[in-house]
């Protein structure tokens, strides 16, 4: 690239900036209240996972229990997710985040009391684990799906990336605001918060206005639309193909997180605080990657590009298993949460992109699905985690995903025409 162009490339960018582009799909109204719903639901969670994380592992000090919890956390989704996406096309959007929101808020209040109370015990822990994930798995599709009626097409991108930056701006600061909250409220502190800003969240949910379109009750029968949703994926390879590349960082990438107490606790020796500042750093290169893709508008090649996202993703936890400097560890969860945040946001906009709009919950429930397959990942790396050390377990699954993303590039050639 010439010096020239290298200015001009630049100068259009701040020009970008300077206009507003990289936020334009926030001018819609209800979009708007759907993102400040999503920037407080997003808070809350960030502070539960390290409250929780930390409840267990002090506890039980055991790394098989920590991927227990996060287990029973993710199964609802491969149960459940299906019947959500069926739901989120025939119903009201709205109401039914209304009520997985409501069911989120008391759980969040039924934990707190039996944390400041001295009644918690693992069961309770467990079992709050599982109702959050039921809600989760109706949540995120409904949301997810709802996007591209809030917004114009030519928005969609940026309006997919924004709803990643509202879930990756609270990640830099929940996460540490989190650890740091331990020490002086307890966990059971720490719940009450994350109940207290989880109000916000569904109050803008009420408020929305949601087109009428995003409702079919009564068109078909909910099992005729199930089927409907499978042979559409099955017979859409490019949509197949997407959600098998999105599942390899998801078994073999994303149970990191279930290793992050360890790593702040007996290899880096940082505490409770460090392990949110663990999960904030992740959340800061998260944010730089929605910030860029969002700024950069219409994306080519997100095929090729999220295959290099999920090479990036492995290699760098490949690094971080290693690393008993904090600086360092602290870095490559930047990078981390970059590569992680940068290919899941472009697998979402291909979907949602090639998907009819009255399939996109049915799309995205299949999408969720990945996430309640991480169980396979999380009941890998912590009992092997028991058995040889942390560290050598994060090497392993984090070099697993780095060799299946280059097979999946070299190997499937649709990939790199999405």
């Amino acid at each position: 690239m010439s010096r020239h162009s290298g200015r001009a490339e630049s100068a259009g960018w701040l020009t970008t900036l300077r206009q507003g582009e990289a936020i334009r799909a926030l001018r819609n109204r209800d979009y708007r209240l759907l993102w400040f719903g999503q920037l407080g639901h997003s808070a809350s969670l960030w502070v539960e996972t390290v409250a929780r994380s930390w409840l267990v592992w002090e506890l039980t000090g055991s790394a098989t229990l920590l991927a227990t919890v996060n287990l029973l956390r993710a199964i609802p989704m491969l149960i459940l997710g299906l019947l959500a996406g069926v739901a989120a096309d025939r119903f009201d959007k709205r109401k039914l985040l209304i009520i997985t929101k409501s069911v989120t808020l008391a759980n969040y209040l039924v934990m707190a009391t039996l944390i400041t109370t001295g009644a918690v015990q693992v069961w309770h822990v467990l079992l709050s684990a599982f109702v959050m994930g039921s809600s989760m798995a109706f949540e995120q599709p409904t949301r997810t799906s709802l996007v591209p009626s809030l917004v114009g097409k030519g928005e969609l991108t940026n309006a997919v990336a924004l709803n990643s930056a509202a879930m990756n701006i609270t990640r830099v600061a929940g996460p540490a605001a989190a650890g740091l909250l331990i020490a002086p409220l307890g966990v059971g502190g720490v719940y009450y918060t994350s109940a207290g800003v989880y109000i916000g969240t569904l109050i803008a949910t009420i408020m929305m206005r949601v087109p009428p379109t995003s409702a079919r009750s009564g068109v078909t029968s909910p099992w005729a639309d199930l089927v409907e949703g499978f042979r559409y994926v099955y017979r859409e390879k490019t949509i197949l193909v997407l959600m098998i590349l999105a599942l390899i960082p998801m078994v073999f990438g994303m149970p990191y997180m279930t290793l992050l107490p360890i790593f702040a606790d007996q290899i880096l020796n940082i505490g409770a605080s460090g392990l949110g500042w663990l999960h904030s750093a992740s959340g800061v290169g998260a944010l730089l990657a929605v910030f860029t893709i969002a700024s950069l508008g219409r994306v080519n090649h997100k095929g090729l590009l999220a295959v290099i996202g999920i090479l990036a993703f492995g290699a760098f936890l490949v690094v971080f298993s290693q690393s008993i400097w904090v600086p360092l560890s602290i870095a490559m969860m930047v990078l981390v949460g970059f590569a992680s945040t940068a290919f899941r946001v472009l697998i979402n906009t291909s979907l949602l992109e090639i998907a009819p709009s009255e399939l996109h919950g049915r799309v995205m429930a299949f999408y969720t699905l990945d996430r309640g397959l991480v169980p396979l990942g999380t009941m890998t790396v912590g009992p092997l985690a028991d058995v040889i050390g942390a560290p050598l377990a994060e090497l392993i699954m984090g070099g697993i995903c780095a060799l299946l993303a280059v097979s999946m590039g070299i190997g499937v050639r649709i990939v790199r025409r999405i």
